[in-house]
């Protein structure tokens, strides 16, 4: 068996080890220890010593999880991995423009690399805390993308205890400063005068949508009508979605499709099963419903948006008493073109639901609505 020394300062290979470990049916097949030593290395069971840091970070996410180290995504996705653990090496004067190459590549991205946390994304995460913790408000606030970004993946190595486990503290991101959906805290001192509270206009861009695969497709066991859904977004796992599709698509039509889901619905409970978020699909007149395609080469967790709303943050939960799902669905159709967007109802402009691959399209449901 081959044998890895992490040094306790070489932070990537920490967290992708407590991460990937922290799943109790999932072990390394190296022999792994965490030791205060100067650097990490593995030694082979030929006895050969690596000592590269971006080898052995590969070598160990490989030994655990070969998905997770992209030896099972597309081979454009595993160049990217490897390219972007090449520029986690850079230097720490360079960490500023790596933290600007990093936002302006997730523009209408969720991950680094594909649609879900891989590699890429935590040996990123570690090399960039640190620059991400002494960054003035200010700073962050041109890098929107990155602290977008950076927030999520430490909130899965949050959930899944890596942080704790790896002793180390999560960086404070003032997310309501930041507008990505943080709540406001309160201030303690009682205002001299009571000012009326101004709600923000609705706008669709309010809405969370993702692309997000079908992995798995049951029929509900409490109603025929239903489907019960487990979809792939990207995140540490896929969402259970209640979808009431039976009459109108198969279980072998369901099962591998990439869908548009509305993420930040309230959950909602379906005949004693909850639903996490909402299939988006477009009804014909004559009542026949069709999924809302995403471009070809879309991944899970891929952003969908609206034309002319590109780079803003949707709301965390939509708050049912705000109606704000109830005011922009009206509005939401397919064009003559089937292709799929919102109409604004002030302005009767058209803007296209997209995603950074493309346009967002139904297969023949012209004028439709989207629900």
């Amino acid at each position: 068996m081959s044998n890895l020394i992490i040094a306790r300062t070489d932070l990537p290979s920490t967290l992708v080890h407590q991460f990937l470990t922290s799943n109790p049916e999932k072990a390394s097949s190296l022999k792994v220890s965490i030791e205060d030593v100067a650097a990490s290395t593995l030694t082979l069971e030929d006895g050969t010593i690596i000592d590269t840091p971006n080898t052995i970070l590969s070598h160990l996410a490989s030994s655990i999880d070969e998905k997770f180290a992209g030896d099972k995504e597309e081979p454009a996705v595993q160049a990217d991995i490897q390219q972007w653990l090449s520029a986690s090496s850079v230097a720490n004067e360079e960490l500023s423009q790596l933290s600007k190459n990093v936002n302006t590549h997730l523009s209408g991205k969720s991950f680094i690399c594909g649609g879900r946390m891989t590699l890429a994304d935590v040996a990123i995460y570690a090399r960039l805390r640190a620059h991400i913790a002494q960054l003035p408000l200010d700073d962050q606030k041109t890098m929107l993308n990155t602290m977008r970004w950076f927030n999520q993946v430490q909130s899965q190595l949050e959930a899944s205890k890596t942080l704790a486990n790896a002793n180390v503290e999560a960086v404070t991101i003032d997310l309501e400063a930041l507008n990505l959906g943080g709540k406001k805290k309160k201030d303690k001192k009682a205002p001299a005068k009571k000012e009326e509270k101004k709600d923000s206009p609705i706008v669709p861009s309010m809405i969370d949508l993702r692309v997000g695969n079908i992995v798995e497709v049951a029929k509900h066991e409490a109603a025929d009508s239903l489907y019960v859904e487990q979809i792939e977004l990207g995140e540490t796992e896929p969402r259970t979605v209640v979808s009431g599709l039976v009459k109108h698509f198969t279980l072998e039509e369901m099962k591998g499709r990439n869908v548009v889901l509305v993420c930040n619905l309230k959950p909602a409970s379906m005949r004693g099963v909850k639903s996490f978020a909402m299939v988006l699909c477009a009804t014909t007149a004559e009542g026949k419903v069709e999924f809302v395609t995403p471009p070809e080469g879309s991944q899970p967790g891929d952003r969908v948006f609206f034309e002319g709303f590109e780079g803003q943050e949707p709301e965390a939960v939509l708050n049912p008493k705000k109606k704000i799902w109830e005011t922009i669905q009206p509005g939401l159709k397919t064009n003559d073109t089937c292709i799929a967007g919102w109409i604004d109802p002030t302005t009767n402009a058209f803007h296209t639901l997209k995603t950074q691959r493309g346009i967002c399209t139904t297969p023949t449901a012209t004028n439709a609505p989207l629900k």
